[in-house]
Order: C-alpha cells, then structure tokens, then sequence
C-alpha cells in the first residue's frame, strides 16, 4: 500500500509541472521530464526524449495559442501503482475545449519524474 506522503510529493510534481507551464516556461516544464520520456500530443505527435518534447513545446509557446497555457488544470486522480510509479489524469479546461492529460510518473534517486505523457481532446 503506497502512503500518502508519495501521493503529496506526486501532486507537488504536478503543481510545479502547472506553474511552469501557465508562465510557458518550458525549461522549468520539462525539468520534471526523464531524459527518455515519450510525450503525445493532442495532435498525436509522439515526442521522444526531453529534448525533443522541449523543442516542440518551444515552437508552441513561440507559435501557439495562448489559451493552451492559461488552460485551467485540474488534477482529477492520482494513483500510486506501486512505490515507483504513479498515474494522474488531469483536465486542461480552455475557453472552446476541453483535454485530459495523463501521466505516467516513476520515482527514482532525485524524486518523481513524468516518463509518459498523453494529452486528448475530449469530444
């Protein structure tokens, strides 16, 4: 049975994840990312590694809608699978639509990481 200090330091992961993100400070966004997480856009571009989702979520803030970051978010679950991984789906609430978020968080030497990211616009 996982404790409820995990599940507080998950949520203080994804707490961080929305602060950056609503400031589109990337860096700050990926820096909770393993170097080898996949993230899926809600367009279904497949980012692989750190790198790559910092490139594309770059071009985003430079290029994207403004609304995609001042999205409400709202963590709806979070699940500890086991001591090391944890689920969270969250809803990203913007003026004309609606997405949810889900990721995949494994705990290692320096705290939780996001591995897996998988956003979709709901219907």
């Amino acid at each position: 049975m996982a404790s409820d200090i995990s599940t507080a330091e998950v949520v203080a992961v994804i707490d961080r994840l929305r602060e950056a993100w609503r400031a589109a400070d990337i860096d700050a966004y990926v820096a909770g990312f393993d170097e080898d997480a996949d993230l899926v856009n809600r367009t279904g571009q497949w980012c692989r590694g750190r790198k790559m989702i910092a490139e594309r979520l770059g071009e985003l803030a430079r290029t994207g809608r403004p609304a995609v970051f001042a999205a409400e978010r709202r963590t709806e679950a979070v699940r500890i699978v086991t001591p090391e991984l944890a689920v969270v789906h969250e809803s990203w609430i913007e003026p004309d639509r609606v997405a949810h978020a889900t990721y995949v968080l494994v705990r290692k030497d320096e705290g939780w990481r996001v591995t897996t990211t998988n956003v979709v616009l709901r219907q």
